[in-house]
């Protein structure tokens, strides 16, 4: 059953953050791709520490350490509005057994640990075979690509 860790928000926007898009002024197409390349950059380690903390143990975390978490992951990409456009993310479980990999939608709601075979929600079923080969730290689930996350931050740009 899903338990939600963290509430936020969430609408159908893709977009540069308000004082971004008044700085821009430029079309949809230029908006589209200085976003596709923010999305490009090398992950903190912050931001990666914060991801890391998400499945620790039986995932019950302190009102206090959840806002750091979501301030660490809003202050990754200040100028870019995610709602919409990043479904989640997924990576290898280390349970053992069956278990093959874990997901984590946007708003930050784990939703399972699934086994081998188990359909995933939503579009992360693309990003599965990846994950589970464990290369990665996890995979970022975009509605265009995903975008494969290596243990130091680095990102790769995939698209299945």
């Amino acid at each position: 059953m899903p338990r939600k860790l963290l509430n936020m928000s969430s609408n159908s926007s893709i977009s540069l953050s308000s004082k971004e898009s008044v700085k821009a002024n430029t079309s949809t197409v230029t908006n589209t791709g200085r976003i596709a390349n923010i999305l490009r950059k090398k992950r903190s380690k912050e931001y990666m520490s914060a991801l890391n903390k998400l499945d620790i143990g039986d995932g019950r975390l302190k009102q206090t350490e959840i806002d750091q978490i979501i301030n660490t992951i809003k202050g990754e990409f200040p100028e870019v509005n995610l709602n919409g456009i990043l479904k989640g993310y997924i990576s290898k479980c280390y349970l053992g057994g069956t278990y093959e990999v874990h997901t984590l939608t946007f708003v930050l709601e784990i939703l399972t640990h699934y086994h081998t075979g188990e359909v995933l929600p939503d579009d992360m079923e693309r990003a599965r075979s990846l994950a589970k080969k464990g290369m990665y730290e996890y995979i970022e689930v975009y509605s265009d690509c995903c975008r494969a996350v290596s243990e130091s931050g680095d990102v790769s740009v995939i698209n299945i």
